[in-house]
C-alpha cells in the first residue's frame, strides 16, 4: 500500500485474512486497500468485521467515518468520527476529519470538545 499498489495489495491481504481470520488488523488493512481502490462497499464490510472482532479500536470507527464522508454522507462520516474521537480524544487524525466534515457542511465554528 505504501507503493500505492492498492490492487496487489487487496489480493495479498485477502491470502493474509484468509491465514488469520480472527485478527481485526488484517482485515483494517484490508479495508485500507479496498478504501484505496474506491471499493467501499467491501471497506465497509471488513470494517465492520474488524469492529467486531475489536470494538475498542477507533480505527474501525474512523474508517467507516471516511467512507462515509467519501460518499457524501457526512451525518453519518461525523457520528462515526465522533465515536472515534470518544475512544482516543487525542487523536489528531480525528480532529481533523471532523474538522473537515464540518467545513464541508459549512458548519465550521471554532468549537473543539474536549
Amino acid at each position: 500500500m505504501h507503493q500505492e499498489l492498492n490492487a496487489d495489495a487487496v489480493a495479498e491481504l485477502r491470502e493474509l485474512e484468509a491465514l488469520a481470520p480472527e485478527s481485526a488488523v488484517c482485515h483494517l488493512c484490508l479495508a485500507t486497500a479496498l478504501y484505496r481502490t474506491d471499493d467501499y462497499e467491501g471497506a465497509k464490510k471488513e470494517l465492520e468485521i474488524a469492529i467486531r472482532l475489536d470494538p475498542t479500536d477507533p480505527a474501525g470507527y474512523r474508517g467507516l467515518g471516511d467512507i462515509y464522508e467519501a460518499q457524501g454522507k457526512h451525518e453519518l462520516a461525523m457520528k462515526q468520527y465522533r465515536l472515534a474521537e470518544k475512544m482516543d480524544p487525542n487523536s489528531v487524525e480525528v480532529r481533523l476529519a471532523v474538522a473537515r466534515v464540518l467545513l464541508e457542511t459549512k458548519q465550521a465554528a471554532w468549537q473543539w470538545k474536549s
